[in-house]
């Protein structure tokens, strides 16, 4: 999560997946409102920068919220020099803008095979913001098949005495030991600050997985009613949710297994 102002681009939160974190963090930021005028171009060159270590196998996109009619970029560094150095490092550039379009920032977009977009009102805003949820396409161009080693560390609760974790130095209920070298993390996914092992859960690589290879819609019960078997043929299981096994009120029916959910 990076902020523009004043010139430059603060890198307020890293790559990870605390949702809870990146809300805080956004919420800071805009509580202490904009300084200065933004930059494009050193957000740009600060996302290469950040985006370096990211292995082969692995997709580098930015995606920048636009609300701006200018940007102030150095001599040395123009919006429209951006383009080749954001190819040659397979950087994708999105754009969602909340102002009129910008010709230069719109072919960075084009050329490094992202998306401009200019919202219209705050439902369309939204619209946009929720079809770049979806992870992108890839080719086989752009990336390099790999085998990745990571390790699924076990969770600990020191409810009694709050043990430091070796990521961040501070004490945490709930932490992650690496199961190479017992080191502490708080959080998932994410890499071990002692060994360098790629930590990783179950939970994260199926829901990973699930987003690359989404499953069939289900279909809701009372639709399907009149294609389900008849009463008398079906089974007590059906009465309940096929995940968690309590009662079943209104729900939905995979295509698949005919499982109820």
């Amino acid at each position: 999560l990076g902020i523009l102002r004043a010139g430059t681009a603060e890198v307020r939160m890293l790559l990870g997946s605390s949702s809870e974190e990146f809300v805080e963090q956004l919420i800071t930021a805009a509580v202490e409102g904009p300084r200065g005028r933004m930059s494009v171009s050193s957000a740009l060159q600060r996302a290469i920068s950040g985006l370096g270590d990211t292995p082969p196998h692995g997709t580098r996109e930015v995606l920048l919220f636009f609300a701006s009619i200018t940007t102030a970029d150095p001599a040395e560094a123009p919006l429209e020099s951006m383009a080749v150095s954001l190819r040659k490092h397979r950087i994708r550039v999105s754009v969602v803008s909340m102002s009129p379009e910008m010709y230069a920032l719109k072919q960075v977009c084009t050329a490094t095979g992202g998306r401009y977009s200019v919202a219209l009102n705050s439902s369309h805003f939204r619209e946009i913001l929720h079809g770049h949820l979806a992870a992108p396409v890839c080719t086989a161009d752009a990336l390099v098949p790999k085998l990745v080693r990571m390790g699924f560390p076990r969770q600990v609760i020191e409810a009694a005495i709050p043990a430091a974790c070796a990521c961040h130095l501070k004490p945490q209920v709930r932490l992650f030991v690496c199961p190479q070298c017992d080191a502490r993390v708080c959080r998932v996914p994410g890499r071990c600050p002692t060994c360098e092992l790629p930590l990783a859960s179950a939970t994260l690589i199926a829901r990973g997985f699930r987003q690359l290879l989404p499953p069939a819609p289900f279909v809701p019960l009372v639709a399907s009613a009149s294609t389900s078997a008849p009463a008398s043929t079906t089974s007590a299981r059906d009465s309940r949710c096929c995940g968690c096994q309590l009662p079943l009120g209104v729900g939905s029916e995979c295509l698949q297994c005919n499982s109820h959910f």
